[in-house]
């Protein structure tokens, strides 16, 4: 199970920027989005997974990305699931958050100059009462319970780079791609959600629509019989699963009509 860094972003934002499965490394872009509260704003980049794709093995290119988006940032923020933590407990757990926060090899990075680093205990609520309650205590219950607060107490004085009433960077297009990929993730099993690709192929003005957008997508995969799988029978997989509930959550999301077309292409003959 993720340790649920995107899910918390998109709560702390109010609007979803990434998308969100049960399988690790669901997030593979890193994603900036905005909380502004008050006289504070805070930046959140929600990166891949700097522990999972340590232990997984992913591509390096991924890892390369979130390192060079966490050389940018004031404060570091590592996510845990408190609730797997208490159930199935990892003794080298701190060992491993020490390590992360020193920086990352040479090889990956150079010149890494360390940010503060902070650890959040995510997944509180999935607790046991009689433990969430010691949790609680042991924390604070307010710096437990308000998370956008902490996050406005850890801001630098400084001009605001985004306005107040802005919560993401992201396009139509690449909100587009995030959801498709997410449900992918969630239908699909085993490896093969790893071994996609989606991409954005236009995003243009809805014909007939004064605010709404035609919005393209590409799902590439190794092979045919890969793409038989993706599509689903009669097309029940990527129409039924993936493109009918995306194009609604988009419309919803984005305040407009939405045309969403997804196309499923087999690189190989194989």
């Amino acid at each position: 199970m993720p340790a649920g860094k995107s899910t918390l972003v998109n709560r702390l934002l109010g609007t979803k920027i990434s998308g969100v499965s049960s399988k690790r490394n669901t997030t593979i872009t890193p994603q900036l989005g905005c909380v502004t509260s008050g006289p504070a704003q805070v930046l959140l980049y929600d990166t891949p997974g700097l522990v999972e794709h340590s232990v997984q093995g992913s591509p390096l290119e991924r890892l390369k990305s979130a390192w060079a988006t966490a050389a940018m940032a004031d404060q570091l923020l590592f996510i845990v699931d408190a609730e797997r933590q208490f159930r199935l407990r990892d003794p080298d757990l701190l060992k491993l958050v020490q390590q992360l926060a020193a920086g990352p090899p040479a090889s990956l990075l150079q010149g890494w100059q360390q940010p503060p680093a902070a650890l959040f205990l995510n997944k509180q609520d999935k607790l046991e009462p009689h433990i969430r309650a010691v949790v609680l205590q042991q924390l604070g219950q307010q710096l437990a319970a308000s998370r956008t607060l902490t996050l406005c107490f850890m801001a630098r004085p400084g001009r605001w780079l985004m306005p107040p009433n802005q919560a993401h960077t992201a396009s139509p297009g690449d909100l587009a791609v995030e959801l498709v990929r997410e449900k992918l993730y969630r239908r699909l099993n085993q490896e093969l959600p790893y071994a996609l690709t989606v991409q954005a192929d236009s995003v243009r003005p809805l014909l007939g629509s004064k605010h709404g957008l035609d919005i393209r997508i590409t799902v590439f995969v190794k092979n045919r019989l890969m793409r038989s799988i993706v599509v689903g029978k009669g097309g029940s997989i990527i129409q039924g699963y993936v493109a009918r509930p995306t194009e609604a959550e988009l419309t919803r999301t984005l305040g407009a009509p939405v045309r969403l077309t997804v196309s499923v292409k087999a690189l190989t003959d194989g």
